[in-house]
């Protein structure tokens, strides 16, 4: 098991991810090791092709989970079942189970999902366990020392293919929208 802190990933923050078509860049060279919840490794998740004409195209984390740069992460306990169901009151159930695990087991959470954040904040009250996918791009690009142009190509893959883009409150926007417009 790595020293390293966990961030729990919501679909949305998974499917942006996929979308950079970097995932196995992004999550083994992190400084961060990343989990998903049952529901969401679950989840039958589509991207839109690069090819806006073909069909949209089914993404397979099972390669992910065998080489370890995303580990499952199932609820444990009648606290943490609790915690679900009380999350599940007012989010869907995967930002749910992601809220619960992370906040139980002391995870970083990763959503961007408006809802979701300002619930995980008013129980966690800790903004430096909550991340959105410009913060974790953010810190990776810078890492990996991609160039201005392979940041720009990254996020307009990311905004084509997983339909995303930050909400003006992210954290990180201003990087966002600095790093496509150049």
């Amino acid at each position: 098991m790595s020293s390293r802190s966990t961030a729990m990933l919501d679909a949305c923050v998974l499917i942006n991810i996929l979308a950079s078509g970097r995932a196995r860049d992004i999550l083994s060279s992190s400084e961060l090791d990343f989990a998903i919840s049952t529901i969401v490794s679950r989840e039958s998740i589509y991207l839109r092709a690069s090819d806006p004409k073909a069909p949209s195209v089914a993404e397979n984390l099972e390669a992910l989970v065998q080489a370890q740069f995303l580990r499952v992460v199932e609820l444990s306990g009648d606290d943490e079942q609790s915690a679900y169901v009380n999350y599940a009151a007012d989010l869907d159930d995967g930002e749910a189970m992601t809220l619960a695990l992370a906040f139980s087991r002391g995870f970083l959470v990763a959503t961007d999902d408006r809802k979701a954040r300002r619930i995980f904040l008013k129980n966690a009250g800790d903004q430096t366990r909550l991340l959105s996918t410009p913060q974790i791009l953010k810190s990776w690009t810078q890492r990996a020392r991609l160039s201005s142009a392979e940041v720009k190509e990254l996020l307009l893959e990311i905004s084509a293919r997983g339909r995303f883009s930050p909400h003006p409150t992210d954290p990180e926007h201003s990087w966002w929208s600095n790093a496509i417009a150049q």
